[in-house]
């Protein structure tokens, strides 16, 4: 692997991948499709008001070092972009977590991660650790995961335009997400399918909504059921996709005391929320002793949260984009496992 001469002239490096190569052996080989992406490009480098001018604004993006292409499917292209014929697109939607939902049943980040709790015992033990010995954890049963629970902590996000150019109402969410294509009633989640073997999501009949002038909070009907079938991902080894459904998010910019419960300035598209379920060779009691796969894959006894209790823990990340937005997030995932 190297570096492409970057110095000034436009160069096209293509290559046949593992596949390609296989099919020009068989004599059926055609481009037919050609597809682009920015995987190694930082927007953030773009300096608007450079002070040699305007024509310089981009030089350090395009002057950024690109590696060579790549002949394996699973690494070519990651973040692919997206082919819009429109000119009057202004906004694109993006994807935010939300960890305030609900008191009840959003769950929150712990050192920047979720925690997914294999077991009852482990669920237990986790929710039994409060201020001490340490304040900074809080209600740590609010920071975790119970897998397989269909009525306990959820992972929450949201799809729609994160700028306060535009007011979050019906007119907006349907000028700016709806009309042009860009309502995500569908995501596509990749998880490691070695440490997750299935996805809860919300029922089709929920919605995210609350009233606009009320000082209630938001209502959303909770009933997960489980996530369309997987089937293998494109570009990440050991990762399966599932399809999670979207639910129309009508969260408005609440005119009265209530508290706006959407973490999207603008106007919200739809929603959706996830739990995990674990293979059962992760499920194993503390009684039972360390299952294969956290000696294989992840740490094995560790003090998680201060104290005498020990944990297995598999760190992985859950990839989840928008089927119509195209957006990306990312979830940090920390598998836990009460060990004694």
């Amino acid at each position: 692997m190297a570096f492409l001469d970057n110095s000034g002239d436009i160069i096209l490096d293509a290559v046949l991948t593992d596949v390609g190569r296989r099919r020009m052996a068989n004599g059926n080989f055609q481009i037919r499709k050609f597809a682009l992406g920015d995987d190694e490009i930082n927007y953030k480098t773009y300096k608007l008001n450079h002070p040699s001018g305007s024509a310089y604004s981009d030089l350090e993006i395009l002057q950024t070092p690109i590696f060579e292409a790549v002949t394996a499917e699973s690494s070519a292209v990651n973040y692919g972009l997206l082919s819009i014929t429109r000119t009057d697109l202004l906004y694109l939607p993006s994807i935010k977590f939300n960890y305030e939902m609900s008191d009840t049943t959003a769950v929150q980040q712990h050192n920047k991660m979720v925690y997914l709790a294999v077991n009852d015992e482990t669920y237990a033990r986790v929710k039994s650790v409060t201020a001490s010995p340490s304040a900074a954890l809080g209600k740590l049963g609010e920071r975790c995961l119970a897998s397989g629970q269909s009525n306990g902590r959820q992972i929450y996000w949201e799809s729609g335009i994160d700028s306060t150019d535009q007011p979050a109402n019906p007119t907006t969410r349907y000028n700016l997400i709806t009309s042009v294509g860009m309502l995500d009633t569908a995501f596509t989640v990749d998880v490691d399918q070695r440490f997750i073997h299935g996805l809860l999501q919300l029922s089709g009949d929920t919605t995210f909504s609350a009233p606009v002038d009320s000082t209630a909070d938001a209502v959303i009907p909770f009933n997960n059921v489980s996530a369309g079938g997987s089937s293998t991902s494109t570009n990440l080894t050991n990762y399966v996709n599932f399809q999670v459904r979207g639910v129309n998010n009508m969260l408005y910019k609440p005119s009265g005391d209530r508290i706006d419960r959407s973490v999207l300035a603008g106007p919200r598209g739809t929603g959706a929320s996830l739990n995990f379920l674990v293979p059962q060779e992760l499920k194993d009691t503390a009684a039972a002793g360390t299952p294969t796969l956290f000696t294989q894959y992840g740490i094995t006894g560790q003090t998680v949260f201060g104290g005498s209790d020990t944990y297995d823990i598999i760190d992985t990340t859950v990839y989840i984009r928008g089927n119509a937005s195209t957006a990306t997030a990312q979830i940090p995932l920390r598998i836990l496992r009460y060990a004694g």
